[in-house]
């Protein structure tokens, strides 16, 4: 199984109380008490260290093997996708996202060539979606349609898969792509902004299917027993063991592993 959606950091970058909350060191303990072999961890923002974060996470993941890594870089920087190149070169398999927090319009044409990039070098790109401040008209789901559209063989997971406010956009943006995955972070519990409701989920199973569908961590903004619980509410949807297994790391180890 792998973990997807994982934000890691340096020590005591997430907590002064608790220095470990939000480490590698912290995340492989989670790894272990969930029974996951494997992770996702995503670069932290560039807010959040003085340093180039995805070079402190390609120095902190030398040698490991059970943990894969993701840039974190703002689309809109001039050097994004020569930077974007070189760490993918080096072993990320992926990139993270955050339109509202890196103040990108999603389709934005002068943002494509990191698209580019990503595409021709084969990995995949992670999308947070749902409401986060900002402009939403310029991150809502329905703009991946664009970009799914322009690079067809781009695999996209839309994170959270557009929350509570925008399921039905992602839902759309799903049906009409097939290089489309949606990504279920977060989504059980009615008290979190990216809530799917029990009958969305049936939705996303019907339409989408479970070999287009990924469970994420959103680590470390929750806790185990949370975590725990959410693997529960998965194997209560009534799926067969192998449908299971896809969506708790089955089909991201074949987008990540092509």
């Amino acid at each position: 199984m792998i973990l997807n959606h994982c934000h890691v950091m340096p020590e005591g970058t997430f907590s002064k109380t608790d220095p470990l909350e939000g480490s590698i060191a912290r995340l492989k303990v989670w790894m272990a008490e969930l029974g996951f072999e494997k992770a996702v961890a995503f670069a932290p923002f560039a807010s959040q260290m003085k340093s180039d974060p995805n070079q402190w996470l390609l120095d902190a993941l030398a040698g490991q093997k059970a943990i894969y890594g993701y840039a974190t870089i703002n689309p809109a920087d001039p050097d994004a996708p020569e930077r974007l190149r070189h760490f993918v070169s080096r072993g990320f398999v992926g990139a993270k996202l955050h339109p509202p927090i890196f103040r990108i319009q999603i389709n934005d044409p002068a943002i494509d060539p990191f698209f580019q990039v990503a595409e021709e070098m084969g990995i995949l790109v992670q999308f947070h979606t749902g409401v986060h401040g900002w402009f939403i008209r310029k991150y809502e789901p329905i703009l991946l349609d664009d970009l799914a559209q322009r690079h067809p063989k781009l695999p996209i997971i839309i994170g959270h898969v557009g929350g509570i406010a925008f399921f039905d956009q992602a839902l759309a943006v799903l049906q009409n792509n097939r290089n489309t995955y949606a990504e279920v972070a977060q989504t059980r519990r009615e008290e979190v902004a990216w809530h799917i409701s029990p009958d969305r989920i049936k939705l996303l199973l019907r339409h989408i299917g479970p070999s287009r569908i990924i469970y994420g961590a959103d680590y470390p903004y929750n806790n185990v027993a949370i975590l725990r619980d959410d693997l529960a509410w998965i194997r209560s949807w009534g799926l067969c063991a192998e449908d299971e297994a896809k969506i708790l790391g089955g089909n991201l180890a074949k987008l990540i592993q092509r």
